[in-house]
């Protein structure tokens, strides 16, 4: 299978949300990335897929995802499954299924995809 070498990270704004969909966290001197995302900070991030749980520029330890949670505070879904050889993140995220049309909500579990506790 050839994969990518460009990948997509998303900043959704819908009202008064914003959403950071499968996470890619610039380098830390990206700093009109960082200084727009201060400007109105992230208030939650979801993983779409289990592929697409990345790890952030500027430390291959950290996942993006744990990153902005820590960072902003922000709620957090990702899929019910991870590679196992990645494993899940440190934060526990909310299961989500996204909505099929404009009209429908984006409908989530309360229960943690990674650790099935509540969220």
């Amino acid at each position: 299978m050839d994969l990518q070498q460009v990948v997509t990270c998303v900043c959704v704004d819908a009202g008064r949300e914003r959403w950071l969909l499968d996470p890619l966290l610039p380098p830390n001197d990206a700093t009109q990335v960082w200084d727009r995302l201060a400007q109105r900070p992230p208030t939650a991030v979801a993983v779409l897929i289990p592929d697409h749980m990345r790890r952030t520029w500027s430390d291959p330890k950290t996942k993006s995802l744990d990153a902005a949670v820590r960072r902003y505070g922000c709620r957090a879904y990702g899929p019910s499954v991870f590679d196992p050889d990645d494993g899940p993140p440190e934060t526990c995220c909310a299961s989500g299924c996204p909505p099929r049309t404009r009209s429908e909500p984006f409908l989530t579990s309360a229960r943690c995809s990674n650790c099935r506790s509540s969220a």
